[in-house]
């Protein structure tokens, strides 16, 4: 993710953030792909390291990526709301 979006994605999860409910906010926190993806995910970045990825896996690895570095976003957004207002 670019760092122009980014900055764009966590200025629009700013108000989504704001008006979680506790229960949301803890499932955000606690949220972990299941067993199947994390195995997809496992395996594509083994094949990034031995650089044996196709042209195919290269952007399903990446679309991996972006996904990721969204939740984690969202989940430090979800953090910053348990931590300022106590819930």
């Amino acid at each position: 993710m670019s760092p122009l979006a980014f900055n764009l994605l966590d200025r629009l999860l700013d108000p989504l953030a704001a008006c979680l409910p506790p229960e949301a906010v803890d499932k955000i926190l606690h949220f972990q792909p299941d067993e199947s993806i994390e195995r997809r995910l496992n395996e594509l970045r083994e094949g990034a390291n031995e650089g044996t990825l196709t042209e195919t896996e290269r952007a399903e690895y990446a679309e991996f990526i972006e996904a990721m570095d969204f939740i984690a976003l969202f989940k430090a957004k979800a953090a910053a709301r348990s931590t300022s207002h106590g819930d």
